[in-house]
């Protein structure tokens, strides 16, 4: 009844074939960023990543909030 034919068989070995060489290129994406991300930034993993990003972006609004503070007082002194 559930005979698998040989055109079913080819199919599916394709399929899995393609799959495989999609991870492949998957990893190598990833591994690539990987590196990309330790030489950029000296993270050796996505969590320090993660973490480097999170405190470049309080520095980030650190840094705007004393522009912004500045700015006024700046305007408010010589306007």
């Amino acid at each position: 009844m559930n005979e698998i034919t040989e055109d079913t068989y080819r199919k599916l070995k394709r399929e899995v074939e393609e799959a495989k060489t999609e991870a492949e290129r998957a990893k190598g994406a990833l591994d690539q960023l990987l590196a990309q991300i330790k030489e950029e930034f000296g993270c050796s993993s996505l969590k320090e990543a993660k973490a480097k990003l999170e405190e470049l972006e309080a520095k980030k609004d650190s840094a705007a909030e004393k522009y912004q503070k500045a700015f006024k007082e700046y305007q408010s002194k010589w306007k």
